[in-house]
């Protein structure tokens, strides 16, 4: 049997799978990653937690038996995007990454912000303070002797992984988009913008399309993976691209929602007229992705289920969604705002907080349960709004938040729209990125040869409830007047 081994590298965990040739997944894998958070926001990770769980991965499937890694003809991946992960010549990290959460560089995204003017038309996305270009002019003011000892600036969990597989330091088009360092439109670096904030071309990688190969697993390591020699590294794509090819969305219009422990919204489209808050190169050289990102999804669905069930595990997700479905919709009037964890978007600000609303005395436990269910969906909302240029009449759901029956549900009362949720919906990215592969192997014609041929695999449409949109018509225009409110309280 012949396999393309996919990973995605996310910000809890690495999953991998294998896809064989008629692209079925078989021997998913996980393992976990430590995230260090710091007093002032700042969230990192080690880069060689990255390479060991991704080399566990490997021994598993030797483990299990070695004719699965022997029958590995490629290496493909997604992962985290907006990272800054610095490394030596010799390929070492010289320090923990700055991942794409962390808003550091505050001070130094105004700075850049006030000479981008020429520029805005062909970089298009913002610079804030969890942009790389941001955080690397942080580590030349704030660590300018670990910004000296770097030989290379990387800006994907995969892009470090790929680097120790075949030494060769590579960027995808997707994730690049991120970095407020690349053309959108010419998908090369805008080298005078570069030059002109003090980063000589020399310390980013080579651009190289998803579907491109950065080389071959060194032949050291490839004995000690279990691999046959000659195995491809294929570059790859940024979680965002992997996860809109893993969700069907290759035409202009379609649209899908990602629950992980944080989230997006997202659709295709052929031009950059969006006024979502990313866009993003699609895998398909002449589609872009429009999409608005969100701190706040599983992270805040984990907190909820251990607040009140005081169990997280599978078990207390089911009490939590049990809970959910006994309350009546609009919980009573209550509304909760869910910015636990700052907020990106549909707000910008690193400092928001959460809240409930309307509380009485006829609340009970069930109705604040659900309304953070409901929260979460009319957050949704405006992500959907602020992406989508035309009416929809359904959306993809996938990431680990969609295996919640009752918050499927609860976004398609809420958007009233028609939910599809895919079967192992947990490692679509996985699945997105093996396309990568597929299409540099020549397994498939195109990307969206790919979506047409291996991805009809929805197991769940939720209806929205149509008797439940005054209710929640209602709601979510009061629930977009709490942040300012709660912004004012809290100074």
């Amino acid at each position: 049997m012949e396999y393309v081994a996919s990973f995605d590298i996310g910000t809890t965990g690495i999953k991998g799978c294998l896809v064989s040739r008629d692209g079925e997944m078989s021997n998913m894998v996980y393992e976990p990653i430590h995230t260090y958070e710091g007093e002032n926001g700042e969230v990192e990770q080690s880069p060689d937690d990255w390479w060991n769980g991704v080399r566990g991965i490997f021994q598993q499937w030797k483990d299990r038996n070695t004719s699965l890694t022997k029958g590995i003809k490629a290496i493909t991946f997604s992962g985290q995007m907006e990272d800054v992960i610095p490394v030596t010549a010799e390929g070492s990290p010289v320090r923990r990454a700055i991942l794409y959460s962390d808003g550091r560089a505050v001070k130094q995204a105004e700075a850049i912000r006030e000479h981008f003017a020429p520029w805005r038309n062909s970089i298009v996305n913002s610079i804030t303070g969890t942009t790389p270009l941001a955080k690397i002019a942080w580590m030349m003011e704030k660590e300018t002797n670990l910004y000296n000892m770097t030989s290379k600036f990387l800006f994907s969990s995969k892009d470090y992984i790929i680097y120790k597989l075949t030494g060769r330091a590579v960027a995808d088009p997707t994730t690049s988009a991120t970095t407020a360092m690349m053309n959108i439109h010419t998908r090369d670096w805008e080298e005078e913008w570069m030059r002109f904030n003090g980063i000589d071309l020399s310390r980013v990688p080579s651009l190289v399309a998803p579907e491109g190969r950065s080389g071959m697993v060194m032949e050291e390591l490839a004995a000690s993976l279990g691999l046959d020699r000659d195995v491809a590294v294929f570059c790859g794509v940024g979680d965002a691209g992997a996860t809109t090819i893993g969700a069907g969305n290759i035409r202009e219009g379609s649209m899908y929602a990602y629950l992980g422990t944080t989230g997006w919204v997202a659709t295709t489209s052929a031009d950059s007229a969006s006024e979502a808050p990313f866009t993003l190169s699609h895998l398909a050289e002449d589609r872009l992705i429009s999409i608005a990102p969100v701190l706040n999804a599983g992270n805040v669905h984990q907190w909820a289920v251990e607040t009140y069930t005081d169990d997280v595990s599978d078990e207390g997700y089911k009490a939590f969604d049990e809970m959910v479905d006994g309350a009546d919709p609009g919980s009573k009037g209550v509304l909760f705002l869910p910015y636990l964890h700052g907020e990106r978007s549909p707000v910008q600000d690193p400092d928001a907080k959460g809240a409930y609303i309307g509380i009485t005395g006829s609340v009970e436990r069930r109705d604040m349960a659900r309304a953070v269910m409901e929260g979460l969906s009319f957050s949704i909302r405006q992500l959907f709004e602020d992406v989508s240029t035309s009416k929809v009449e359904w959306i993809t759901l996938i990431g680990g938040g969609s295996k919640s029956k009752a918050w499927c549900q609860v976004i398609a009362d809420v958007l009233q729209v028609r939910v599809h949720v895919p079967r192992l919906g947990e490692y679509l990215p996985s699945f997105g990125a093996a396309s990568t592969a597929f299409v540099g192997l020549r397994w498939c014609e195109d990307y969206e040869a790919f979506v047409e041929d291996y991805l009809n695999h929805y197991v769940n449409v939720y209806h929205p409830n149509e008797s439940v949109q005054g209710v929640y018509d209602k709601q979510y225009g009061q629930f977009k007047k709490i942040y300012e409110q709660v912004r004012k309280i809290d100074g």
